[in-house]
């Protein structure tokens, strides 16, 4: 159902967005390439689980360890890029970078909507397991191990303040909206203002639910009339 879609993707987006900051103060405390290699490895590794799960549960639980890895793939890979490219081809190779993040979002919807129809929504994330495996080989090989900071330091008060901030802001607008309905809807019956508010959500629910019928009605229309007149 869509709500379960909105929690498999809001999992993800929240944990992503709380381990993306301690990104910089990990490579540092750890190594570059260590982290890099970790965070690929993890990020293969959730995939297959979340291609394995059997339950909403599972692959809430399994996406949430998929953000957790993968967030730091963004800003190492133009780290590594920065640093294995001279000044002047890092504008070139920032750009390359830039289309790719560019036409994954394009891409990666039609890919994962073939996969689905043609196979199963679960080779989706198993789509990830070649990919996940040259990109651990060719960096292990490749890519040099720069020097540590065994004193870099990290706020650590500011940082769960900061995840608490972020988790809440994006659950808050991922599910602010059926809380908010749930509120109206069941307030205490002496608030003066419960019928009001609550007519108000019905009216609104109403329209929207109409214009979806609408939408879809006219959607089968011209379904049916590309299969009766070919256009």
């Amino acid at each position: 159902s869509q709500d379960q879609i909105n929690w498999v993707l809001t999992s993800y987006i929240v944990a992503a967005a709380i381990m993306t900051p301690p990104t910089g103060y990990l490579a540092g405390r750890f190594g570059l390439k260590r982290l890099f290699l970790v965070s690929i490895a993890g990020f293969t590794v959730a995939s297959m689980l979340c291609g394995m799960a059997q339950s909403l549960v599972e692959i809430v639980l399994f996406r949430v360890l998929q953000g957790l890895f993968g967030a730091a793939l963004v800003p190492l890979s133009q780290t590594v890029l920065m640093d294995i490219n001279p000044k002047e081809r890092q504008g070139s190779a920032m750009a390359l970078w830039g289309v790719a993040v560019m036409a994954g979002p394009v891409l990666g919807p039609v890919l994962g909507g073939w996969l689905t129809e043609a196979y199963s929504w679960r080779y989706v994330f198993y789509i990830n397991l070649p990919i996940g495996m040259l990109a651990f080989l060719g960096m292990s090989t490749f890519l040099p191990e720069p020097a540590r900071n065994a004193s870099e330091k990290l706020d650590w008060f500011g940082f769960g303040t900061l995840s608490l901030a972020i988790g809440a802001m994006q659950i808050a607008l991922d599910r602010g909206e059926e809380a908010v309905a749930t509120y109206v809807l069941f307030m205490p019956a002496d608030d003066n203002g419960r019928n009001e508010a609550a007519g108000r959500y019905r009216t609104m629910m109403s329209a929207q639910q109409i214009q979806q019928r609408r939408r879809s009605a006219a959607a089968a229309f011209t379904a049916h009339s590309r299969s009766i007149y070919g256009r």
